[in-house]
């Protein structure tokens, strides 16, 4: 017997990860939405610790949403997740979180070109982004 014949599926809250990120994938309104709701504080406070004491800090809410769109358009991330992944699917969203802020990174900042910009180490935004995620599925572990 599969662990997908114990979920209860009248409610999207009670699917594991994988079956979300699927669904999701496959252009579940439902599944969208909670994939955003999931994971929009992880994503956000990534940039944040990011670019707190950037130029860049106006564009979080572009950039969070731009994630959510590399995640669910037509042949997005999200269908390209596998659960084999190394790392599983926080490596992932990782991987496509910072693959956003590199592209807004390399856009120029208009008309302040002799103004210093600073980002936060790698390293730091890694330890953010994994201690949200761990805090998103505390919550999650919460509410069932």
């Amino acid at each position: 017997m599969s662990f997908d014949s114990f979920r209860n599926r009248e409610s999207p809250e009670l699917e594991t990860c994988w079956t979300l990120i699927h669904a999701a994938a496959d252009g579940s309104a439902t599944a969208r939405s909670q994939f955003a709701r999931r994971y929009e504080a992880t994503i956000r406070k990534t940039l944040v610790a990011r670019w707190s004491r950037s130029r860049r800090i106006d564009w979080i809410d572009d950039a969070v949403q731009e994630v959510f769109v590399e995640c669910i358009r037509p042949g997005g991330a999200l269908i390209k997740a596998d659960s084999h992944f190394s790392g599983g699917f926080r490596a992932y969203l990782f991987g496509v979180t910072r693959n956003v802020m590199l592209r807004y990174e390399s856009r120029p900042l208009a008309g302040q070109l002799d103004a210093v910009d600073v980002v936060a180490e790698d390293a730091t935004v890694g330890k953010v982004f994994d201690r949200e995620y761990a805090r998103s599925i505390m919550r999650e572990a919460s509410q069932l």
